[in-house]
């Protein structure tokens, strides 16, 4: 397994890892798009991930950097990701705001998702970051760990 950052040629296979990770009754319209990704890869290619093996995707994450202090108000997801588009991402921000991980299925508990966090911490350190933040959506509420 190799983890790198996604290109507009993964498209197709990350709109599959939505769809597989995150079926009916989650709302459809809240898998990534293609304008997303392409702003992912755009915006903060960095921050956009994804684990192959054998040409195959088993996952994918995705990060922008925020400029955030402990104590600070608390947020959205929507309004920390600008509803996934990131054009919120500020390369002069302080943290590391990862804000998705999807693992296939039938990858789960297999280490895909430790890749992606070690890749992430890495990052962390490379562009010299104060912290790695993950927060993600569910049923309206912004959890952060």
């Amino acid at each position: 397994m190799i983890v790198r950052p996604y290109t507009e040629k993964d498209f197709e296979q990350l709109l599959d890892i939505q769809r597989e990770c995150f079926p009916p009754p989650f709302p459809p319209e809240q898998w990534w798009n293609t304008k997303q990704l392409s702003n992912h890869i755009r915006i903060f290619p960095q921050g956009a991930l994804c684990v192959e093996l054998d040409e195959q995707l088993l996952g994918s994450s995705t990060a922008l950097i925020v400029n955030w202090h402990p104590g600070d108000p608390s947020h959205s997801w929507e309004e920390v990701t600008d509803g996934g588009y990131i054009r919120t991402h500020n390369p002069h921000g302080n943290t590391l705001y990862g804000f998705d991980v999807a693992v296939r299925p039938a990858w789960r508990k297999q280490g895909v998702a430790t890749l992606m966090y070690q890749a992430r911490y890495a990052l962390v350190k490379v562009l010299k970051l104060d912290r790695f933040m993950a927060g993600w959506a569910h049923a309206g509420i912004l959890s952060l760990s």
